[in-house]
């Protein structure tokens, strides 16, 4: 009866120890990273690499803040330029982000001299599709939402309720634009052009880029520069994706 005990133990010890080992392997050869939104492994054969790419694209990610940043994505595109890969599979579901990060990762996925496909989820949309249009062939789901090439800036204004309830505010400057987008002053029809064509002036740069990447047509061009969402299948007809399918396909 002891040693049927004693067999049975060193059975499950066996078992815990090789469910901790491929644990350990799994986390090894995936290297998630410490948010949790961003993966990397082996996928198929001829070690593909695998890079997720979750939620909201943002300037930094931390113990508290989802989403992706370039310092969670730029290492693993190092990695697979200088790894043992043959390529990059790029799976996105975001709705997008902020200009510069966005940019500075799309960048990163064009610089790339190995292959890379990207693979749209659910969403992506705005800088997430900038992203995408980087890689050199995008496979999309056909209810995918993806597009919304544009741009879009705003601010809260308080000077109607301010002024309501005999609040009044006061503000030393050392310029007197330097104030422009406070939620405690109102903007000049001047200061509001100037703002309009910043937004305009980034809105180009990225039509352009995206314009570039996937060769649009005028009037393609013309159909996706009101930054309009587009289902996949609206999406392929317009060249914003390559292919309708999944991970099958991709």
């Amino acid at each position: 009866m002891v040693d049927t005990r004693g067999k049975i133990v060193l059975a499950v010890v066996i078992v815990i120890f090789v469910i901790g080992l491929f644990g350990s392997l799994l986390v090894a050869f995936s290297g998630v990273s410490s948010e949790g939104s961003n993966f990397f492994s082996l996928f198929g054969r001829g070690k593909v690499a695998v890079i997720d790419v979750k939620g909201e694209i943002v300037p930094s990610t931390g113990f508290l803040t989802g989403g992706v940043s370039p310092d969670s994505i730029l290492p693993l595109l190092d990695e697979v330029e200088s790894g043992n890969y043959v390529g990059a599979l790029i799976k996105i579901d975001s709705p997008g982000g902020t200009v510069v990060t966005s940019k500075s990762i799309a960048q990163a996925v064009k610089d790339m001299n190995k292959p890379t496909v990207c693979l749209l989820g659910d969403i992506a949309a705005s800088g997430a599709y900038w992203i995408a249009s980087s890689c050199d062939y995008i496979v999309s789901d056909s209810l995918s939402l993806t597009g919304s090439i544009g741009v879009t800036a705003s601010y809260l204004e308080y000077t109607g309720f301010m002024e309501k309830y005999g609040i009044k505010y006061e503000q030393f400057t050392s310029g007197e634009n330097k104030e422009v987008g406070s939620p405690f002053s109102n903007l000049s029809e001047e200061n509001r052009d100037k703002m309009q064509k910043l937004v305009d002036d980034t809105f180009q740069y990225f039509l352009d880029d995206v314009v570039a990447s996937r060769g649009l047509t005028e009037e393609q061009i013309e159909a996706v520069k009101q930054a309009d969402i587009f289902l996949g299948k609206d999406a392929l007809e317009l060249n914003l994706v390559d292919e309708l399918g999944g991970i099958k396909e991709a």
